[in-house]
């Protein structure tokens, strides 16, 4: 009787090694790991192909969008050069050339008058904000 018992559990042992070793195998087999980490990359990769064509199809209807305004805008362009320079001669030749350089000149020195002020308001700005960091009074 003690003989079939330790006969019994000797089995049982066995049975059991053979099943945890084969659990084991299965669990640490590479092979099955790579085949479904590449088939879950590949499922990304193509989600991303797809992701990317959408995106350049917007983009190329954006394009042909604005192709299609920048041709209106330089057809309306054309015929306001035609335009103002059928209406710009006439006067151009009308007016003296003296007035014409005598105004060009005066708008000149105004323009000139302007960016001098604005230099120096800046320059009173940044000495003022100087001495204010330094703490002494301005002179």
């Amino acid at each position: 009787m003690l003989a079939v018992l330790l006969v019994t559990q000797v089995a049982g042992l066995l049975l059991l090694y053979w099943l945890l070793s084969r659990r084991i195998r299965r669990a640490s087999d590479v092979s099955a790991h790579v085949a479904a980490l590449r088939a879950e990359v590949g499922g990304l990769v193509a989600e991303l192909n797809g992701t990317t064509d959408r995106n350049v199809r917007l983009l190329e209807d954006r394009v042909a969008g604005v192709n299609v305004v920048m041709a209106k805008l330089d057809r309306k362009l054309g015929v306001l050069r035609r335009d103002s320079a059928r209406l710009v001669q006439p006067v151009l030749a009308a007016t003296p050339p003296a007035v014409v350089v005598a105004a060009a000149a005066r708008n000149h020195a105004h323009v000139s008058d302007q960016g001098s002020a604005a230099r120096d308001s800046a320059r009173r700005r940044r000495s003022r904000a100087g001495c204010r960091r330094a703490g002494r009074r301005r002179r």
